[in-house]
Formats: C-alpha cells, sequence, structure tokens
C-alpha cells in the first residue's frame, strides 16, 4: 500500500534526548467511524459530532510504544488499546488517540505530562472544545480543563464510559425536554431516584459518576458539569420536565438531610430589574418546605421555598448580600421568573445626569451588590495583585462596582469583577503608568488611570483615552443605545 513517511520531531524536554522516529502510515484519508460497542444513544451523539477516522493520525502498536517511550511516557495497555479502537477519531474538536495528540510534540508540549494524586504519570489521549483527557495504566480517563483555573480530576471509568456519560448529559440539556436544572451538595441520587422512580442507566454510570434517567428526568451524583469555577465532585445534578418533579426531588432531600443546600435554575428565566426600596420577601402562605440556597457566589446567602399547588408546585429562591433582600426568583410552569432590586437608576441619583440616569434604566441596569467589594476588601486586592491604591479606583468601585447594562454583549464593571472573574483581565500600562482594569464589553476592556480617566483596549489593540470618567463614557454609550426587553436567560 502507497504511503507517507511522518516523523515523531526532535526535543528536547523534561530531561529527555528525544530521536527523531520514522513511522511508515496510509496516505491521507479518512474512514466512516463504526463503534459497535455504544449504545444506540451514544451513536448517535458522536454521528452528530462528524466525527471520522483519519488514518494519517493514528498508527499501530509497535510505532505508538516507541512514541511513548520516546516521549519519557509509560505504554499503557488501555492506552495501546484506545489507540486500535478510537484512534485518529476527531469530530469538530472531539479527538482521541494518544498518537493524535503527542506525535506532533510541539503542538502539546504543555499538556503532554501530568500525573495522578498519587503521583504516577498519565498518557495524553485526547480533548475537546473544553478540555484535555488523559488515560492512567487502569484505562480511567483524567479531563483537565482548559480554562484558566484548570482542575484535573476522574471523568469516567474509560473512554467508552464517558462517550456514554457524554451522550445522556447532552440530551439532559436539551432545555425544550428539561426545562429545570436543580444542584445539590452532597450525593443523594439513590433517594431522589427512589422518590421518583429513576432507574440506573446502566450505559452511562460507572463507579465514577453514576446516573439515573426516566422519561421525564437525567439524574447524576458526582460533577456532571465542566465548570473550572466550581469543581464541586460531592454534588447530585436533576435535569427535570417540570417544577413539580424538582419539588419531589426537593422533598425527597430534605427527608434525608434537613440542612442540605441546593439551587435551582431554568432554561428560560424573564428578569425585572426594581429599585432596591420595592424590595420585599415573597408572603409565606400556604404549605411549603424550606431549605438553604447554595450560593454559587461569595458575599451571597439565602434560602428555597418549595410550594404545592395540587398537582403543580413552585419553588422560590430568595436571595440576600449584606444583609439586604436582593432578587426573588420563582420557577413554574417551565420558566423561572426574576424580580431584582439593584436597579442602577435608583442606586446613583447625585453620581449621574439625569439623561444617564434615564439610559440606566431604558438598558435596564443593575449594580449586582455581589460583585462590589467594600473600601478595605478592595485595597486586600489591590495589593494581592501588586496594584497601587488609587483614590479614583477606590470611588469608583463604591459608586458602579457590579454595573451591568443589558446592551449587545452587556457591559459590566466593578474592578473585583475584572480582576478576579473568569477569565480574569489584567492591568496595562499606558505611559509607563499601570492602568487599572474596571470593565467589559464583548472584546473591549476599560482601564482607569490615577486621575479616574477611562481608557478602552481592544484584544488587538492597544489601550486608547476614551472619557474623563465612567459617567462620561456613559453618556456617550447613551447616544448609540436602543432599549432592551425583559432578559430571557439560556
Amino acid at each position: 500500500m502507497e504511503g507517507t513517511r511522518c516523523r515523531v520531531p526532535h526535543a528536547k524536554a523534561h530531561g529527555d534526548d528525544r530521536r527523531a522516529l520514522s513511522v511508515t502510515k496510509p496516505a491521507q484519508r479518512t474512514t466512516p467511524l463504526t463503534l459497535p460497542a455504544l449504545s444506540p444513544r451514544a451513536q448517535r451523539f458522536v454521528e452528530s459530532t462528524g466525527a471520522r477516522r483519519f488514518p494519517a493520525m493514528t498508527c499501530d502498536r509497535e510505532a505508538l510504544i516507541t512514541l511513548l517511550q520516546t516521549l519519557g511516557l509509560p505504554a499503557y495497555e488501555p492506552v495501546l488499546a484506545l489507540e486500535q479502537e478510537l484512534g485518529g477519531f476527531q469530530g469538530g474538536l472531539l479527538w482521541f488517540g494518544a498518537y493524535r495528540m503527542l506525535h506532533r510534540a510541539e503542538d502539546h508540549i504543555h499538556w503532554a505530562h501530568r500525573r495522578d494524586d498519587t503521583g504516577l504519570p498519565l498518557v495524553l489521549v485526547g480533548r475537546d472544545a473544553d478540555n484535555m483527557f488523559y488515560m492512567d495504566q487502569s484505562g480511567t480517563l483524567f479531563g483537565e480543563s482548559l480554562g484558566a483555573r484548570s482542575v484535573l480530576r476522574r471523568r469516567a471509568q474509560s473512554a467508552r464510559s464517558w462517550l456514554e456519560k457524554t451522550a445522556l448529559l447532552q440530551e439532559a440539556m436539551d432545555v425544550a425536554r428539561f426545562p429545570f436544572r436543580c444542584e445539590m451538595r452532597g450525593r443523594f441520587g439513590a433517594a431522589i431516584a427512589d422518590a421518583l422512580g429513576a432507574a440506573l442507566d446502566t450505559d452511562a454510570s460507572d463507579a465514577i459518576e453514576p446516573l439515573w434517567s426516566a422519561d421525564s428526568i437525567v439524574l447524576g451524583e458526582g460533577h456532571v458539569h465542566d465548570r473550572p469555577q466550581e469543581p464541586e465532585a460531592d454534588q447530585t445534578t436533576l435535569f427535570a420536565a417540570n417544577a413539580a418533579i424538582v419539588a419531589e426531588c426537593l422533598r425527597a432531600v430534605v427527608a434525608v438531610d434537613s440542612s442540605v443546600e441546593a439551587r435551582v435554575m431554568a432554561g428560560t428565566t424573564t428578569t425585572r430589574v426594581f429599585p432596591e426600596g420595592d424590595a420585599a420577601p415573597p408572603p409565606e402562605t400556604g404549605e411549603y418546605v424550606q431549605l438553604a440556597y447554595w450560593a454559587r457566589m461569595p458575599r451571597e446567602h439565602g434560602h428555597l421555598r418549595v410550594k404545592s399547588h395540587g398537582e403543580t408546585a413552585s419553588i422560590e429562591h430568595v436571595l440576600t448580600c449584606g444583609g439586604r433582600l436582593f432578587e426573588v426568583v420563582r420557577f413554574a410552569d417551565g420558566v423561572g421568573s426574576r424580580k431584582s432590586f439593584t436597579a442602577a437608576a435608583s442606586a446613583l441619583v447625585g453620581v449621574c445626569s439625569d439623561r444617564t440616569l434615564a439610559f440606566l434604566d431604558r438598558m435596564a441596569g443593575s449594580i449586582d451588590p455581589r460583585e462590589r467589594l467594600a473600601p478595605m476588601a478592595l485595597l486586600a486586592l489591590l495589593e494581592r495583585h501588586g496594584l497601587p491604591p488609587y483614590e479614583a479606583v477606590l470611588a469608583f468601585e463604591e459608586d458602579f462596582g457590579g454595573l451591568e447594562l443589558l446592551w449587545n454583549d452587556d457591559y459590566g464593571f466593578g474592578v473585583a469583577w475584572q480582576l478576579e472573574g473568569v477569565p480574569s483581565r489584567a492591568p496595562e500600562r499606558i505611559d509607563a503608568r499601570i492602568v487599572i482594569p474596571v470593565g467589559q464589553h464583548g472584546d473591549f476592556s476599560y482601564f482607569m488611570d490615577e486621575r479616574g480617566r477611562i481608557h478602552e483596549r481592544h484584544w488587538n489593540e492597544s489601550a486608547r483615552y476614551v472619557a474623563d470618567s465612567l459617567p462620561d463614557l456613559l453618556d456617550d454609550l447613551r447616544e448609540r443605545a436602543t432599549p432592551v426587553e425583559p432578559t430571557s436567560e439560556g
């Protein structure tokens, strides 16, 4: 058979002197991917990626052993077996095969050498849009997120198990079928499954993350989401078709552990912003079960209230920050309805002009109290980042920290938000002076100098002066803005 000669590049890293290695490979082409060991659901998922096998991106057993030895990596038997089964797999940004990931070492040198929590080396065997995948000597698949706060953790007992698990979770993320999601701190899968009549999904489950399913629910224990900012593994997640199922789930969990913390989300949530002075907790009427809210952000607290209405039910989040009520969310009838008592226009009276206040009102401007730091906390944050404590920046945070405008990609302002968010923003230098990140809009970042002036930088350009102050910038934005409707969040 006609073939091409592929070479492993010469490289020096980790103390190894790596020799060039030649491998005879078939000419570049693609072939259909057949995986008879997978369930029909997982087969559909693989087909949805448009996956093909690229023979030029895999190799035989002996060549892979030689490649791994050249790179100073162990030739684990499950890695060799995966290469035979999935080597050269590519469906969009989902790839499998150690040869595909390692034969051009300079492409993945940053990711090539990882160890598990016992110190044993792992082998890079794949990736998707958000993670690099590794395998240990038992065939367990690990994932390391590509985000700023990367976390390496066990994902599945095998690559096949990961595909099955991912296929089920892809179905669970269909908000038309499962508009509600409930996350609980702790492992309650068996108790919830028993209460809801769900069966263990033997295709998608393993010892790392068991999953249950039924027509109207998908239920999982462990870390079923890839959010690097929330590396919580000891949790239970329910995807449900209606609020009544979520309510029944929460009652079952409270019966097991009355101190459980939980939170609920809806695929569609409408938001209406009100002045802080309008804040009032919902009335405590009818029968309800109350449990603690599982906070997603620092400085927020609250509780959930589960109410029954005949054969239907509703769930309410009541959230506070710094001792004041700032948000009430009610989940029922397939959607969430949020009342946010954070209107920027009422909070900034006397700080901004009447025209700017009207603009903030039109743009559903709000000030999230969770994103605003007190002066002493901000000073500590600036010191931790080695930044100067500009008086203008301290005054800015006191007035505008946590400001959001719902327009196009949204505007967000606040020093803490920028320095500690995901992703975080680094300070800049203009004429040798440090300017501190204070806001963002799409690909644009905003910085403040020691005089309070605002500088704007596009991601691939240098920062440039745009306004003497944030109110002046807002006044300029007012000229270009159009009103928004109450938002829907997916």
